[in-house]
């Protein structure tokens, strides 16, 4: 992926707001990020996608890094 749900363009300020909000935090961790790759033309869920267990190729790569 290209790095964008890292927020490059936050500042400072944006990131302290973030890192001190659990529910901000949480949502731009769990909610927001979208992948360039997509399924059934939507872009995926990094989060969702790999927690489902819906793809067997996925779920070995995991147990692979755990």
């Amino acid at each position: 992926d290209c790095g964008s749900s890292l927020y490059p363009q936050a500042d400072d300020e944006l990131m302290t707001r973030i890192l001190n909000n659990k529910n901000e935090f949480n949502h731009r961790i769990f909610d927001i990020p979208l992948s360039a790759i997509t399924y059934n033309g939507k872009k995926i869920n990094y989060f969702n996608f790999l927690s489902e267990g819906k793809f067997e190729d996925c779920n070995t790569a995991l147990k692979r890094i755990l």
